[in-house]
C-alpha cells in the first residue's frame, strides 16, 4: 500500500491527532484471516474522539479457538455488515490521523489483505506501534515480562475493561499511550519523528513482525539496511496462541502430597509435571520429572524415604506462568529468560487452566516436512517409500497454510523427490 503523507513528524506527540485501532479476527494469519470486529478511539488536536465500534460479517465460519478468545461467534455476527460496507467508514475516521495500536503491524496487514480481497481502496496516513514504543522506553528485558497488553496496562496502572473486544483493547491502548507520554518526553522522545526514529532501531522485533506477514510500521523511518536475515526468522511463534498449543487438564496436588503420589499421578495423566496447590486459583509450586530424577539420584539408599518426601520440600516456587491468549513467542522468551522447561497457563482471572513444556513446543514444530522426510529417508521397502510419497500433497497444503512462499514449497517437495529417488536406488 502507498501511504499518504502529512506533516505530523514535527508535531509534539501530545498534539498529534491519534486514533487507537484494534481488530478482532478469525485467526492470526494476516494474509488469509478475516475481520469480525473493529474498534477505534481518538485523542489529540483535531481528532474525532467518539468511539467507533462495529461487528463485521467475515463471510466464513469463525473458528472455535478464536471465539474462545474474543467471544464472537457465527451467531454474534448475524446481521452485521460485510467489510465493503464498513471499510469506507473506517477509512474516513482514520484519514489524517496517526494510527496507534498494540502490534498494529498485524492489524494493518489484515486490513490491507481484506481491502485487496474485496477490491477496495485502502491506505492510511501514518502509524505507530505501542509495543515497539514501549520496548524503546522500557527496554527489551522489561518487555519480555510486560509482553502483552494486560501486563503493560498493569505497569502503567491503566484499568483493564472489555478485554478482547476491539473497542475495549483500543481504549486500553490509548490510555497506556497517554500515560507513556511524560516518560517519553523525559527521554527526549518529544515529537512523532523522534518516536519513529526510535522504533526504527528495533531490528529484531521488526524482522520478526515482517516474517510473520505483518506490516513493518517502522520501515519508512529506518536507515537503509540488508534485510536478508528476515527470511531466517520463524513466523510460527508469532501466529499461534498458547490456547492452541497448551496441554489441558493439569495435574494438581496439595503441598503435603508425597513424591510417590506425584509420580503416580503424572504417569496416570501422561503429564511431565505436577502443580502444587489447593485450587487452580492458588498455585504454590511445580514439580517436574527432572525434580523427581534429581531426588532419586541423591546419595541415599532408602527409596521409601524419597517416595515419602512432601512436594512442598522439593517444589519450585513461584510458578512462572503465561496467559492462554498470549502468543507462543512469549512462552519461548519466558522459558529462556528463567531457564525453565515448564510454564503454567492461566486464564484472564489467573486460574490455572493448563501448561506448556519445552518438549511440547518442540513437538508443535515437528512439521509435516520433518515427519514425511524421516519416513522417506528411513523407508525399508517400496511400499514404505510409496506411502511417504503419497503424503507430499498433505505436506504442500500444510506449508501453504503456514504462508510459506511458493518457491520455497517447490524446493521442499523437490528435495523429498530427490530423497525418494536416492532411497529407491538403495532399496533396488
Amino acid at each position: 500500500m502507498q501511504l499518504a503523507t502529512i506533516p505530523l513528524a514535527t508535531m509534539p506527540l501530545d498534539r498529534v491527532p491519534v486514533v487507537s485501532l484494534d481488530l478482532e479476527t478469525t485467526g492470526l494469519r494476516a494474509g488469509s484471516d478475516r475481520i469480525v470486529q473493529i474498534g477505534a478511539m481518538g485523542m489529540g488536536a483535531g481528532a474525532q474522539t467518539e468511539p467507533f465500534g462495529v461487528l463485521v460479517d467475515p463471510g466464513l465460519p469463525i473458528p472455535a479457538a478464536s471465539s474462545r478468545i474474543h467471544g464472537i461467534t457465527d451467531e454474534t455476527v448475524v446481521g452485521a455488515d460485510a467489510l465493503p460496507l464498513v471499510l469506507p467508514r473506517l477509512r474516513e475516521r482514520l484519514s489524517g490521523h496517526l494510527i496507534l495500536g498494540f502490534n498494529i503491524g498485524f492489524d494493518l496487514a489484515v486490513l490491507a489483505a481484506e481491502a485487496e480481497r474485496h477490491g477496495l481502496d485502502w491506505n492510511w496516513t501514518a502509524e505507530l506501534c505501542l509495543r515497539q514504543l514501549a520496548t524503546r522506553l522500557l527496554g527489551p528485558e522489561a518487555m519480555m515480562i510486560l509482553g502483552d497488553l494486560e501486563s503493560l496496562a498493569a505497569h502503567y496502572q491503566v484499568p483493564v475493561t472489555d478485554r478482547h473486544t476491539a473497542l475495549g483493547d483500543a481504549a486500553i491502548t490509548l490510555a497506556i499511550y497517554q500515560k507513556m507520554l511524560p516518560a517519553l518526553a523525559g527521554q527526549g522522545i518529544v515529537t512523532l519523528g523522534d518516536a519513529w526514529r526510535e522504533v526504527a532501531k528495533l531490528d529484531d522485533l521488526r524482522q520478526a513482525n515482517v516474517t510473520a506477514g505483518w506490516v513493518d510500521v517502522a520501515a519508512a523511518h529506518a536507515a537503509p539496511q540488508d534485510h536478508a536475515p528476515l527470511k531466517r526468522i520463524d513466523p510460527y511463534p508469532y501466529q499461534h496462541r498458547i490456547a492452541d498449543l497448551m496441554l489441558d487438564a493439569p495435574v494438581l496436588l496439595p503441598a503435603d502430597a508425597t513424591l510417590g503420589a506425584a509420580a503416580a499421578a503424572m504417569h496416570d495423566g501422561s503429564a511431565d509435571c505436577v502443580f502444587v496447590g489447593d485450587s487452580p486459583q492458588a498455585i504454590a509450586g511445580i514439580v517436574s520429572e527432572r525434580d523427581i530424577v534429581d531426588q532419586v539420584r541423591q546419595p541415599v539408599s532408602d527409596a521409601t524415604r524419597v517416595r515419602q518426601l512432601p512436594l512442598s520440600a522439593i517444589m519450585s516456587s513461584p510458578v512462572i506462568t503465561v496467559g492462554a491468549d498470549d502468543f507462543m513467542h512469549v512462552a519461548l522468551g519466558r522459558m529462556s529468560r528463567h531457564d525453565i522447561r515448564h510454564l503454567g497457563v492461566v486464564d484472564s482471572g489467573g486460574a490455572l487452566v493448563g501448561w506448556v513444556s519445552s518438549r511440547e513446543l518442540v513437538r508443535q514444530r515437528v512439521t509435516s516436512a520433518l515427519v514425511i522426510g524421516d519416513r522417506i529417508a528411513s523407508a525399508d521397502s517400496g511400499d514404505d517409500l510409496g506411502a511417504g510419497l503419497k503424503m507430499l500433497p498433505t505436506l504442500a497444503a500444510s506449508l501453504t497454510r503456514e504462508a510459506v512462499p511458493g518457491h520455497d514449497i517447490a524446493a521442499v517437495i523437490s528435495s523429498q523427490y530427490r530423497a525418494a529417488l536416492r532411497e529407491a536406488a538403495r532399496l533396488a
